[in-house]
């Protein structure tokens, strides 16, 4: 999956990311953080 982070998704990147170690699940798909930036590989 991917992970898009935006202006406020600074702080979003590393909840996903702890996110990710909780519910691996989360990264089947493409999450969206702070609506519009750069993309991460996961």
């Amino acid at each position: 999956g991917f992970i898009i982070v935006g202006l406020a998704g600074i702080i979003g990147y590393c909840f996903i990311k702890v996110l990710i170690r909780v519910r691996p699940i989360i990264d089947v798909g493409t999450t969206v953080v702070g609506g519009q930036g750069w993309r991460v590989g996961t």
